[in-house]
């Protein structure tokens, strides 16, 4: 998979802290009565929260379909990979053995 995840994310971060620093200054400035500021602000909140919401199902959405993806690719490069001859699969199993040590090891 490619970096654009961890990208996604951190765009989500400053989008929610512009927010909230938006709303901080908004207090700080507003000409209004407290209770019609506070309500505003509940408000704000809500819909911002609604929209990050929505991202974040987006987000999972896209990487649902990205790990189905892989996974397809990983199969059909697996299945090409078996009907090679025996030479190929010896070397398929020992690179495979080798990905799954470094799996274990990761993981622990």
């Amino acid at each position: 998979m490619s970096n654009t995840n961890g990208n996604t994310g951190e765009v989500l971060l400053s989008i929610v802290a512009g927010a909230a620093i938006g709303i901080g200054v908004g207090i700080l400035i507003a000409p209004d009565k407290g209770s019609n500021t506070r309500k505003k602000i509940k408000n704000k909140f809500n819909s911002t929260k609604e929209g990050a919401e929505e991202k974040i199902e987006e987000l999972m959405a896209y990487l649902s379909q990205k790990s189905n993806d892989v996974t397809s690719d990983i199969d059909e490069a697996l299945d090409e990979a078996i009907s090679q001859d025996s030479a190929k699969k010896e070397e398929l199993i020992s690179y495979l053995e080798e990905k799954l040590k470094a799996l274990k090891k990761a993981t622990k």
